[in-house]
């Protein structure tokens, strides 16, 4: 069975079902959160994750409750989880931490629509009655092993003796990929994601001043913007930052990846905005009464037009695509997040999708705004979002 064959379900579940609970496990590496992070984003799902119902580690295995699923806080699942979907109703659950060891925040859950448990166990027969169809991932131990240790760096024999040793004794206990539904095998699909997201919004931006290569920073507002985008992301699995080498873009990146500790951040000048020479600092109304032809040029985004002192629509675009190609061809199967800026979004993502065969709406892209890439073979497939800015509504 394909991802295809998986989302035909789901639309025909839905078609006959106001509500519908979708159990997502699998063997680690195999791509779980990726797989339900994009159901969410295609089907505007509710997504649960079992992550957030671990024991604190000095409450691990004391409990035998729960065959081989004694580091799991099921007594918790079933009370903030278990009892509002047997009701029928919307929710919200305390989100464990494991670096502080304590619940930090909550996620809500709606009552219709479809709804995602996603990691391992959750075929556990203590949870197992809540959901309506379930599909377990699989994956070869050669990608598995490979995927992992891109992942988990250093981090790789420990996890593997802790938490591997624990979903084998599961696996073999329960037999979840018999119990599934549906079996995916997902050692082939090696899709490359990047995300790319426009800085948070600054005093420049408030009063409409041209900034180009002008070192500004976020104001609170951007700052805030960058928090709730922050909060949307915080359960998506990003392998590598990267960021404009601009205060703007640095510090939206810093404030996403706070909940990212372990994926690094390189800055990237490619990833700069489009240099505009003589007028930046300039509101635009100036610059239109300055520089009328040059402006009225610039709508059109000509690849041969450049401001005074500043720098081709052409040159910006041959450096945007060399960061993403770079990026690409460094990172396969990984998830990536870059954050840059309006005009060079709008560039690159228009005549990337151009090329692809892809036809995209006009867009101006707002502050903070998240669009989705997906590279397959290297090439671009797939835009599902586009200019989302749905965390700030």
């Amino acid at each position: 069975m394909q991802i295809a064959d998986l989302t035909g379900f789901i639309d025909e579940a839905l078609r006959r079902k106001e509500r519908f609970i979708l159990a997502v496990d699998g063997l680690a590496g195999a791509g779980k959160s990726r797989l339900a992070v994009d159901l969410a984003e295609r089907y505007s799902a509710s997504l649960i994750r079992l992550d957030h119902f671990f024991l604190p580690l000095d409450a691990r295995d004391r409990n035998d409750a729960y065959p081989h699923a004694t580091h799991m806080d099921f007594d918790r699942f079933l009370a903030e989880v278990g009892g509002p979907l047997s009701r029928g109703e919307a929710g919200s659950y305390g989100v464990f931490s494991c670096a502080t060891q304590s619940l930090t925040g909550s996620r809500r859950f709606g009552a219709a629509g479809l709804i995602v448990i996603e990691g391992s166990y959750a075929l556990h027969p203590a949870i197992a009655h809540l959901h309506d169809a379930s599909v377990f991932l699989t994956v070869d131990s050669a990608a598995q092993k490979d995927r992992l240790r891109r992942r988990e760096g250093e981090r790789y024999e420990t996890f593997a003796a802790n938490w591997l040793t624990r979903e084998t004794a599961y696996h073999e206990a329960f037999c979840p990929e018999d119990r599934a539904d549906l079996s995916i095998d997902m050692t082939t699909v090696k899709d490359t994601v990047l995300y790319l997201v426009r800085h948070g919004v600054t005093e420049g931006n408030r009063r409409r001043r041209i900034q180009g290569h002008l070192d500004v920073s976020l104001n609170d507002d951007g700052r805030e913007q960058a928090r709730q985008l922050a909060i949307r992301l915080a359960d998506y699995h990003i392998d590598h930052f990267f960021a404009s080498d601009l205060s703007r873009a640095v510090e939206t990146a810093d404030i996403i990846r706070q909940n990212h500790p372990g994926s690094p951040l390189t800055l990237n000048a490619g990833l700069r905005e489009i240099s505009m020479g003589d007028m930046e600092g300039r509101t635009f109304e100036e610059c239109f009464a300055l520089y009328p032809e040059i402006m009225a040029a610039m709508k059109n985004t000509p690849l041969d037009v450049s401001t005074p002192g500043g720098e081709t629509s052409g040159a910006v675009l041959d450096r945007a695509r060399t960061f993403v190609s770079g990026a690409i061809e460094s990172h396969p199967g990984n998830v990536l997040l870059a954050v840059s800026h309006g005009y060079i979004l709008n560039l690159f993502v228009q005549s990337h999708a151009a090329a692809a065969g892809l036809r995209l709406p006009a867009t101006v892209f707002g502050n903070t705004s998240l669009t989705k890439l997906i590279f397959r073979d290297g090439r671009l497939s797939e835009v599902p979002l586009l200019n989302d800015q749905s965390h700030l509504t």
